[in-house]
């Protein structure tokens, strides 16, 4: 091998795993490795040399294209370019994307800027906006949202909106009528998630019976059911095993 490809070679080795070491991302690692010369001595210049005023502002100006990008923060950075023609299935999958970021705050602006006119009772922006209420902590307002939804689309039928208003529910301690929710519920519900928190309110109102023969119908049930079933509800049926136990262990 000639000595120049050796050298090559090695400052390819050492850039990369420099960039690795110290957090700066695999897109400089690709660059490095797919186009050398030029990868290696931009690196160089970009990440490992940034001491001249020339270095820090090239730095500035390029390394924003090689830096990680925080998929939150991009996010959020499009609720500012929302326009009015934006259509409300775009803003219903940004908000819901949010949601799953752990970012409720900026979901809840997205839905109070789109419930607005013809949209004013659209379900799923109702229920959206009745979710990431119940994430900040408004258990109040997520009924509020959940009962205006039910007024105001009678038709409409969504099984998680139900679980979601019958969790607020017994959030705000308002446990009869949660416990009516979680009962209708725990009939029709695709799951096990229903059954469980049914039984688990049950169980802390101190109907100890019934939670106990309802946490059994969950793991029997579990056990007839096929395969992708059981892997779909292993973390609930794992959670009605712990209950049982700890009701065996308590009576």
């Amino acid at each position: 091998m000639p000595v120049i490809a050796i050298i090559i070679f090695s400052l390819q080795f050492l850039v990369a795993a420099h960039a690795l070491k110290h957090g700066h991302g695999w897109n400089w690692v690709f660059l490095v490795l797919f186009v050398p010369i030029i990868g290696v001595l931009l690196y160089i210049y970009v990440i490992y040399l940034p001491t001249s005023k020339r270095g820090r502002k090239f730095s500035r100006t390029t390394g924003k294209l090689f830096r990680p990008q925080d998929p939150r923060s991009s996010l959020k950075g499009i609720i500012d370019k929302l326009d009015d023609s934006d259509s409300i299935e775009y803003r219903i999958g940004l908000a819901k994307k949010l949601i799953a970021e752990d970012l409720p705050h900026d979901a809840l602006l997205i839905f109070h800027k789109s419930l607005l006119g013809e949209n004013r009772t659209n379900p799923q922006l109702l229920q959206g906006l009745a979710e990431a209420y119940f994430m900040v902590g408004k258990f109040q307002n997520a009924c509020n949202s959940l009962e205006k939804l039910i007024q105001t689309n009678p038709a409409f039928k969504s099984q998680e909106g139900h679980l979601l208003y019958a969790r607020s529910l017994e959030k705000l301690a308002e446990y009869t009528k949660a416990l009516e929710e979680y009962q209708i519920l725990a009939d029709y519900y695709n799951g096990a998630e229903a059954k469980y928190r049914y039984a688990r309110l049950l169980n802390r109102l101190g109907k100890t019976g019934n939670a106990k023969n309802l946490f059994e119908k969950i793991i029997d049930e579990n056990n007839g059911d096929p395969e992708f079933t059981q892997q779909r509800n292993k973390m609930w049926v794992e959670k009605a095993k712990t209950e049982l136990q700890n009701t065996g262990r308590a009576s």
